[in-house]
């Protein structure tokens, strides 16, 4: 797969992945990977190969997909999302923070990114909710953890605990606005708003907005949490994005 179509691998992959499971889900995987691949500027040959490919995918699982209106879907997707993330919780919460743990959490945040092919306007993608978009963020930074720990042979501390806003318990545990700083999460405690204030002077100060600031700290956590499974090309990609929205430019070519 060349470089340029990378970026829509972890969605293909959950698309092969579902396609049993839930021909519906897999199939808004795929559509949201082939509608990002439509949206890239000068196309490689590569990238329209696949595209073209993937267009007739889609055509093919079309029928057997279940599909209903986009608000009934929307609703299907959003749901099956929010079943893998309280099942990847309550195991997580349960002690079993292992690989499977992981890759559920990981899957989670996915899917949750599929939601912003719905009600689309003006060629631009679909907002999440505060509550979708605040799962996302937990659910990439806690695979993340869970995958080092894994990895490192070791066990991972436990989750924060219920009830405490995802988004600033994520920003927290990993140092507040860092690599994994939420962006537009309800921020939880003095310290946690004084650090986004700075954040946000700072920004200002700069020449770069807050919600640019915001949407970086998303990518960078992104990238951590794609490191965590090896996923090279995603993490790259991210990394980029968030130098793009703070410095204007790509910085970053994939080795």
């Amino acid at each position: 797969m060349g470089e340029q179509a990378k970026p829509l691998l972890p969605f293909l992959q959950r698309g092969d992945e579902l396609q049993r499971a839930d021909p519906k889900v897999a199939y808004y995987c795929r559509m949201f990977a082939c509608e990002e691949g439509m949206r890239t500027s000068d196309k490689t040959p590569e990238m329209r190969e696949l595209l073209s490919l993937l267009v007739l995918q889609l055509e093919k699982t079309k029928p057997s997909a279940g599909l209903q209106g986009a608000e009934e879907d929307e609703a299907y997707v959003e749901n099956f999302a929010l079943r893998l993330f309280a099942k990847a919780d309550k195991l997580d919460r349960g002690g079993r923070r292992d690989a499977k743990t992981a890759k559920l959490f990981y899957v989670a945040s996915i899917v949750i990114e599929t939601l912003r092919q719905f009600d689309v306007s003006n060629g631009a993608k679909h907002e999440l909710s505060d509550e979708m978009a605040g799962k996302q963020r937990y659910a990439a930074w806690r695979a993340g953890e869970l995958a080092k720990a894994n990895r490192e042979g070791r066990t991972a501390a436990p989750p924060p605990e219920e009830g405490e806003d995802e988004s600033a318990s994520a920003a927290r545990t990993t140092g507040g606005g860092g690599t994994a700083g939420g962006g537009g999460g309800t921020a939880g405690g003095g310290g946690e708003e004084a650090t986004t204030t700075t954040t946000t002077t700072q920004a200002f100060a700069d020449g770069v907005s807050a919600a640019h600031v915001a949407d970086a700290q998303k990518h960078a956590k992104y990238a951590v949490s794609a490191l965590g499974f090896e996923d090279v090309p995603t993490a790259i990609d991210n990394l980029n994005k968030a130098l793009a929205l703070l410095t204007g430019v790509r910085g970053l070519r994939e080795p």
